[in-house]
């Protein structure tokens, strides 16, 4: 099977997502927060456009969950978090 090249995209925007907001999770300071952890949410939607350039139905159902469970991450982390933690 051959990757066309929206695939290849969305699927380096799910990682990019991910390595956005993990380091976070070790290093976050409330005091001093990093910017690019909001890039998360918008790094995950430009990778569900990009699937949905994909002509093949399964690929793109794996690339639309892939992004979207990282863009849903994102808030979910950090809910459980200030559940847990406190703010």
């Amino acid at each position: 099977m051959k990757m066309t090249w929206w695939s290849k995209l969305s699927i380096i925007c799910f990682f990019l997502g991910i390595s956005c907001w993990i380091p976070n999770l070790f290093f976050y300071h409330s005091d001093n927060p990093p910017i690019f952890i909001l890039l998360t949410p918008i790094i995950g939607g430009v990778g569900i456009v990009l699937a949905l350039k994909e002509k093949k139905e399964v690929v793109k159902g794996i690339l639309m969950f892939m992004n979207l469970t990282v863009t849903l991450s994102f808030g979910l982390v950090f809910l459980v978090g200030t559940l847990l933690f406190g703010p």
